[in-house]
């Protein structure tokens, strides 16, 4: 049984303590969030053996992918506003082996190995100076499978303003997602790119931080990446 432990105010960077504060009113006034990430991602990876998922960023755990099954699914957030109605949500369907838990991406209190899949769905481009922490974090609690979205560099990116502070939004390029998923000891086996056109077909609502751009211009990038033996 893997060590519980949530994040305490003092455990948290001013980057991470800005974003919770954040998240915490955008979830009370409504916040909308994209749902179709996971869906996507998971056209390009078998999900069939997966039965344990770690959901990094989890928010309100919309994503309809992981419901209905026999798997083991914990999803992760700063906001405990977002993982009050994540368990909620997960009431009123009677969804079973759902487990929500208060923490940041970069100090994930779980044992090494401890999941299937680690998935960070938009939630990588707003970690700051945690990206590389948080990204070795999933890496380590993963025992196959790590897969996360980021902006990409050509992308205008985007910036939380909350209480006179700015984060803005980190964008990658094709050989920097690669490198920093080498640097966690993964080994890649799908990086790709999405332009602006294609997330405009998803219909996804806009984003609370960022609007992707149109056209053919790149916008995204899906890494795929599994934890070496």
């Amino acid at each position: 049984m893997s060590q519980r432990r949530v994040s305490k105010p003092n455990d948290l960077t001013a980057d991470t303590r800005m974003l919770r504060r954040f998240w915490d009113g955008e979830w009370n006034r409504g916040a909308e969030v994209c749902t179709t990430w996971p869906g996507i991602a998971s056209g390009f990876f078998d999900m069939k053996n997966i039965r344990s998922v770690l959901d990094v960023g989890c928010g309100d755990m919309r994503f309809e992918i992981f419901s209905g099954s026999n798997r083991r699914v914990v999803g992760v957030d700063i906001s405990p506003v977002a993982l009050e109605r994540a368990r909620e949500r997960m009431r009123v369907r009677e969804a079973k082996g759902f487990e929500f838990v208060l923490a940041s991406a970069d100090k994930l209190p779980f044992a090494e190995g401890s999941f299937d899949l680690v998935m960070a769905m938009d939630t990588m481009p707003l970690l700051g100076g945690s990206y590389t922490k948080a990204l070795a974090e999933m890496a380590r609690v993963s025992c196959g499978l790590v897969v996360f979205n980021a902006v990409h560099s050509e992308n205008a990116g985007g910036r939380i303003e909350f209480g006179g502070k700015t984060l803005e939004a980190l964008t990658f390029s094709e050989e920097e997602v690669t490198a920093s998923i080498r640097a966690a000891g993964l080994t890649m086996t799908l990086l790709r790119t999405f332009t602006g056109n294609e997330i405009d077909n998803w219909g996804a609502p806009p984003y609370a931080w960022h609007e992707f751009p149109e056209g053919e211009k790149k916008a995204a990038i899906l890494a795929v990446a599994r934890k070496q033996a």
